[in-house]
């Protein structure tokens, strides 16, 4: 609940300084702990924030511990804030579920 709160807080805070986030959500799939590796290796090379969600968990994508936290049988969600998009996509474009 307190998370919840906080989340509408930031929200109202981010109307009101009239910001504005642009994300773009990718979808991966890393099928093996050589794949894990390479991906968090090639995103910890890139300038900004990358989050990688499954389901309501979210980790930071350049943390291989917080990737191998994940449950990798499925797809991931990757969220990367759009001015940093396109460099990114096209060197992750191996591990893209469509597109």
């Amino acid at each position: 609940m307190k998370n919840r709160s906080f989340t509408k807080e930031l929200r109202i805070h981010v109307a009101a300084a009239r910001w504005e986030v642009r994300l773009k959500k990718v979808i991966v799939k890393l099928n093996n702990m050589d794949e894990v590796q390479r991906f968090v290796s090639i995103l910890t090379n890139c300038d900004g924030d990358f989050n990688l969600s499954k389901g309501r968990i979210t980790v930071d994508a350049k943390s291989i511990l917080g990737v191998c936290s994940l449950d990798l049988s499925g797809p991931l969600e990757l969220w990367i804030f759009e001015d940093e998009a396109q460099d990114v996509i096209e060197k992750i474009r191996p591990y893209m579920l469509g597109e």
